[in-house]
């Protein structure tokens, strides 16, 4: 997926652009709401895990089990896709 750094979410144009400018706040386009920090939080640890679709089963994977799919394609599809 282009705009997104395996394990580098502070390198990832779509990780940067939710948390905000500079990491100052939390990025919201209208007519989305800004992320919860929930949300944030599984983007995050999806792109610090390798931005895979896995079910994280190495054991040095967050045991959330985040996977694109699962987790994170929602977030962006009820957030960002409408105007993006």
């Amino acid at each position: 997926m282009q705009g997104i750094k395996p394990h580098h979410p502070e390198r990832s144009r779509y990780y940067t652009a939710l948390i905000g400018f500079l990491g100052i706040g939390k990025g919201g386009m209208p007519p989305s709401k800004p992320l919860s920090n929930q949300q944030i939080s599984l983007i995050k640890g999806w792109i610090n895990q390798g931005a895979e679709e896995s079910n994280c089963t190495s054991t040095i994977c967050d045991t959330t089990n985040v996977t694109y799919s699962a987790v994170v394609a929602s977030i962006f599809s009820n957030n960002c896709v409408s105007c993006h």
